[in-house]
Order: structure tokens, then C-alpha cells, then sequence
């Protein structure tokens, strides 16, 4: 049977005593709670508190595995290295492995796990690149928009949002009870504070999507930005005091799902 994969994806592995010691140190998630049994959703953030990297984590073999952005895995693996320093690990580009995904409902071999975002955004594993691949990637979008799930690239860009106007608390890839990480007491006080301005938000439309980052303009003022849409979803980053049930625009409808 063909694995269905998602090739906009790249894979890191991290090995050493110290692993789980180094990400808990950067991280947003709580990675003692990593195990060969789940998964965990998380972000690598600027000392401001802002995205760089978001990223699902695997337990595998006694070392770590992470998955990313394919068009920031070299980035990932240069910060990471910086941020090294003099911890016994080793960071190191798995070119030999890609990410297998399916829908919810298929049925699937050992080794995969449940979105840890959201258990409707199906199951993942880490599996060797092989001839026998075929891409789920378009499929596994359309899912994803269709859940409100924002990532990085496609509906941001780094060092532009911080975690909490991702959505990024609401599927389990911020931790509020760990101790200190890059961007930790920023990400807390908007939390505590309710200082959250904007998030992204899932909406179905009519009429023509402007394409990503583009603003969404009423009145002559910027309510928010265009993420990634399907042909009848379209997530947008929306300053909280403008979110409406119904926006309805010169060329676009919006209808808050």
C-alpha cells in the first residue's frame, strides 16, 4: 500500500542525555510529557514572544524527532544550534525520513499518532522516504482549514504573532505550568492579563478571498489578514473588537463558523 505523505514537511532528530532538558528549556510545550505513546504540538519563539517555528514532537527510539516546515528546517536546525551551547546533544537533518498522513477514519499501521492539535486533523507518522510515496498534501490542507488550524507559511509568517493569536493554547501547544522558555513571561502575561487583541478565526464566505496576508479592510480600516482558505472556508487573523457573526463586504461575505 502507498503512504501518503505530506512533503511540505522536513524531520530533525535530536539525541543525547539532555534532550528533553534542552527543548523543556526553549519550548512552549511541557516535553516531560513526551512518550512513545503521543505526541505534542509546540512553537519555538523569539525572546519577544512571537512565532519562529511551530512543530509536532515524537518520542522515538530514545531520542527525539521533530517535524516542521520544510521551507524552515534549515533555520530551525541553525537556531537550535545556537541555542546548544554546551548541552550534550546532537541536532542533525533526518533527510531519510518523511511525514505520513491520513484522514481519521483510515486505517493505518504501527507508529502513528493522533494530531495532538486536534484528534479530527488525523493521524501522522515519521516513516522513511521510499519510492512507493504519494502526497496527501492538498487533502491534509483542506482538513486542516476546515478545523481552524492556522500554521506557519501558510497562514503567518515568523516573528509576526504571537502563540495565543495562533490558537496555538487552544490545541495544546502552550504550556502555563512549565517553567521559563524563550518568550515564557510574554505568552503568560497575555494569557493572566487577557491582553489577547487578535486570533484567528474560521469563516465561511462568499464571494473572492484575497489572498494570504492580505488585509481585510472595512471602512478604510485594517480589521485583519487573510490566512489560507478552501473553496468555501477561509481563516483570517481578525482584531477581536471587529469579530461580527456576519461581515459582509464590497466582495467577500464572511460568516463566522
Amino acid at each position: 500500500m502507498k503512504k501518503n505523505i505530506l512533503e511540505d514537511r522536513s524531520v530533525i532528530e535530536i539525541k543525547g542525555d539532555e534532550s528533553v532538558k534542552f527543548l523543556q528549556n526553549i519550548l512552549t510545550a511541557d516535553i516531560s510529557l513526551l512518550n512513545e505513546n503521543n505526541t505534542l504540538s509546540s512553537a519555538l519563539l523569539s525572546p519577544q514572544g512571537k512565532i519562529l517555528f511551530e512543530m509536532i514532537i515524537y518520542s522515538h527510539e530514545g531520542n527525539i524527532l521533530i517535524e516542521s516546515n520544510e521551507n524552515l528546517h534549515k533555520e530551525l536546525i541553525e537556531k537550535l544550534n545556537l541555542y546548544k551551547l554546551n548541552s550534550n546533544i546532537e541536532i542533525k537533518y533526518r533527510k531519510d525520513l518523511i511525514v505520513s498522513w491520513e484522514k481519521l477514519d483510515t486505517e493505518v499501521g504501527p507508529n502513528f499518532y493522533t494530531d495532538p492539535r486536534n484528534k479530527e486533523l488525523g493521524q501522522r507518522a515519521i516513516v522513511q522516504k521510499e519510492e512507493n510515496l504519494k502526497s496527501n498534501l492538498d487533502l491534509y490542507h483542506k482538513v486542516r482549514i476546515s478545523l481552524g488550524i492556522p500554521e506557519i507559511v501558510y497562514d503567518y509568517n515568523q516573528n509576526t504573532i504571537f502563540p495565543h493569536e495562533a490558537n496555538l493554547s487552544d490545541f495544546n501547544g502552550v504550556s502555563l505550568h512549565k517553567g521559563c522558555y524563550i518568550g515564557q513571561e510574554i505568552v503568560s502575561r497575555m494569557h493572566f492579563r487577557g491582553t489577547v487583541k487578535k486570533k484567528f478565526h474560521l469563516f465561511n464566505y462568499e464571494g473572492s478571498v484575497s489572498a494570504f496576508n492580505e488585509n481585510l479592510v472595512r471602512n478604510n480600516k485594517i480589521i485583519g489578514t487573510f490566512g489560507s482558505h478552501t473553496e468555501d472556508k477561509v481563516l483570517i487573523l481578525i482584531k477581536l473588537q471587529e469579530l461580527q457573526e456576519n461581515i459582509k463586504l464590497e466582495k467577500i461575505n464572511l460568516y463566522l463558523c
